[in-house]
């Protein structure tokens, strides 16, 4: 029994952050691109900066915090969400003035591919 509350704990904490993510990108301006890291996530993950964008438009994408990398002075967080061709990837990033900057861009986990699809078919009546 316990377990089946923590797991409706989680999925509830997990809701209302995606909530106030969303919320949260009311105010984006679009995206502050560092071109080092796009080129950096083409040649180690082959994801081009067009999938990046891709991920932010997909209507199930899940957020959730980066604690292992934020910081005091900077707040990173995580997307996982398809591209428009379905590629499911995994986005690090933070935002800095209304602009999203997308740090790490790849394929996403084993971990991370789980919990979207918990997410999106726990969505789904």
């Amino acid at each position: 029994m316990q377990n089946t509350n923590q797991h409706l704990l989680d999925f509830v904490y997990f809701a209302i952050y995606n909530i106030r993510m969303l919320v949260a990108f009311a105010d984006i301006e679009g995206f502050d691109w560092d071109w080092a890291n796009v080129e950096k996530n083409l040649t180690k993950h082959g994801v081009r900066r067009q999938e990046v964008e891709e991920v932010f438009q997909d209507l199930d994408k899940c957020f959730y915090d980066d604690l292992k990398h934020s910081t005091q002075a900077e707040t990173r967080s995580a997307v996982t969400g398809k591209s428009h061709s379905g590629r499911l990837l995994t986005i690090f990033f933070t935002v800095r003035r209304n602009k999203i900057r997308a740090i790490s861009a790849r394929d996403s986990s084993r971990k991370e591919r789980q919990l979207y699809e918990e997410a999106f078919n726990s969505t789904k009546i």
